[in-house]
């Protein structure tokens, strides 16, 4: 299951810039949490929940920042 995880970080690499792939890897703990749910019966607590949704807080505010730089043209 890791090559599928590797090789999907080095194609997004390859297509998208590396400010916006390097903040969403953030992310896969949260995918493990998720899938661990119905694949092993794990229960994540109040406090693992609460982390995970300031993780995806963090994540939409960095891509968001992103896009805003992105659609601003340069002053120089």
């Amino acid at each position: 299951m890791a090559p599928i995880g590797y090789l999907s970080i080095s194609y997004a690499l390859g297509h998208l810039p590396a400010r916006v792939v390097s903040p969403t890897l953030i992310g896969q703990p949260l995918m493990t949490t998720i899938l661990a749910v119905p694949l092993l019966g794990e229960i994540p607590t109040g406090l693992q929940l609460t982390g995970g949704l300031i993780a995806l807080a963090g994540i939409y505010i960095i891509n968001q920042s992103h896009r805003a730089a992105e659609q601003i043209p340069s002053q120089l």
